[in-house]
């Protein structure tokens, strides 16, 4: 009886356990959607300028938050408190190589202030590629770890890890020629680096620097290349353009990549396909032959001709008229020439009668989808009268003769001025010898 009572005693124990337990994990994973505390949690980044915080909801999903603009430059998740030196630091680009090779790259520094400053530089090789652990959506894993692996060195949205352009991993650093490098205000500089690589992947060159003058450091990136893991000799399927060539890649039976001329492009070679030429539509090209000058009356209608010769294919053209003269000219506003005719065209110039003796310019134009122009002069002579400036100048001149020889007369009949009282001294001065002209008067009387 008491073993009875014992044993009853223990069931109803273990029932209550069992109750409690099993209330506790409903109750636990009943409210599993609800694991996380929301607010922000300690994971910052930068997008531009922009500082942003990581916020977290009760769900335990995630979001980014810009809860900062910064002044100057945003980096590593830290605003600067200083305008950072302007700098353009850029690595090339290495070339396509295989593995157990030496990777080689030139890092370009160009300082764009107009003081210098020293540099300092870190440059790795790293593997590139899409390796990014996507977090489950489940509860259990959600309030586990997944989300700090995840966001340690990606961006995350919605549960998914993004695939930066800058991702890179396993990144080991490189020999360079100098990493602490003095550029002067406006200069440049270039330093080389080279790592082995040993296996086979996409690679891409990361370098952090940054300035004496400017603690915050800085990230760039090169492109990514591609590091094979054996050769076959022959021809890839890469172009480029070099000049006015295009060339191929060739893989060389000792693995050396080599670009080979493939065509020549009489028009250029641009993003490594020739320049096709450009097809012309085809059209009329005009040209005008005419005389320089014409020569014109006041109020008088006066006609010119003058040619247009198509070299090109059938047209209509059109004819105007400018410069000082063109309200004067008439002529028919249009002409169709076959091609390889040559047409005479007759204009009309009415020159007014208050036109300005002297040259008039004028000019005509052909045009279609080509042009040509041609320069004349239409010339108003002199008035032709009585009273021209040539006969005015002729006749001044006479009556000034006339005017002199008619006072040289009379001054002569006066007596003022005799010939017969003047003699010519030894000099030939004239010298008057009063005595000597009475003694001769006396003898022939």
């Amino acid at each position: 009886m008491l073993k009875r009572k014992t044993f009853l005693q223990l069931s109803i124990l273990s029932a209550l356990v069992l109750i409690t337990v099993f209330g506790t994990a409903h109750a636990v994973f009943a409210d599993c959607t609800d694991c996380c505390d929301e607010g922000y949690i300690d994971y910052y980044r930068c997008v531009g300028r922009e500082r942003q915080r990581l916020w977290e909801f009760s769900d335990c999903r995630r979001e980014w938050r810009t809860i900062e603009t910064c002044s100057y430059d945003c980096e590593d998740g830290s605003c600067s408190e200083c305008a950072p030196p302007r700098v353009e630091v850029s690595p090339s680009k290495p070339s396509d190589r295989f593995e157990e090779e030496t990777v080689y790259t030139t890092i370009k520094i160009r300082n764009l202030d107009d003081r210098g400053d020293w540099f300092n530089l870190k440059v790795y090789l790293c593997e590139a590629g899409r390796d990014c652990r996507s977090c489950e959506s489940s509860c259990e894993t959600e309030c586990d770890t997944c989300h700090e692996s995840c966001y340690d060195y990606h961006d995350c949205d919605n549960d998914d890890c993004d695939n930066d352009d800058t991702f890179a991993r396993n990144c080991r650093e490189m020999r360079c020629d100098d990493i602490n490098i003095y550029v002067t205000g406006g200069g440049r500089k270039y330093v080389k680096c080279s790592r082995f690589v040993k296996n086979a992947g996409n690679y891409r060159i990361k370098v952090v620097f940054w300035a004496d003058s400017y603690s915050t450091r800085r990230t760039v990136y090169s492109d990514v290349f591609e590091v094979r893991d054996e050769c076959s000799a022959g021809a890839e399927g890469d172009y480029r353009c070099f000049g006015k060539y295009r060339q191929q890649k060739y893989i060389d039976e000792d693995c050396d990549v080599r670009w080979k001329i493939v065509e020549y492009c009489p028009y250029g070679c641009e993003s490594a396909a020739c320049v096709q030429p450009t097809v012309l539509p085809k059209v009329g090209e005009p040209e005008i032959f005419m005389r320089m000058r014409y020569e014109m009356e006041k109020c008088k209608l006066s006609s010119f001709t003058f040619t247009v010769r198509n070299t090109g294919e059938t047209d209509t053209f059109s004819i105007e008229t400018g410069g000082n003269a063109a309200s004067w000219i008439e002529m028919p506003p249009s002409v169709t020439i076959e091609k390889g005719e040559t047409k005479v065209i007759t204009a009309y110039a009415s020159v007014p009668c208050s036109a300005v003796a002297g040259e008039h310019e004028f000019t005509i134009t052909a045009s279609s989808k080509t042009t040509d122009s041609r320069v004349g002069v239409i010339r108003i002579p002199e008035e032709q009268g009585l009273f021209t400036t040539d006969f005015a100048n002729y006749l001044a001149m006479v009556v000034i003769i006339f005017v002199v020889f008619v006072a040289a007369f009379a001054v002569f009949k006066s007596g003022w001025f005799r010939l017969d009282r003047l003699t010519f001294g030894p000099k030939g001065k004239p010298e008057s010898r009063p005595e000597e002209f009475k003694t001769r008067q006396a003898i022939k009387m």
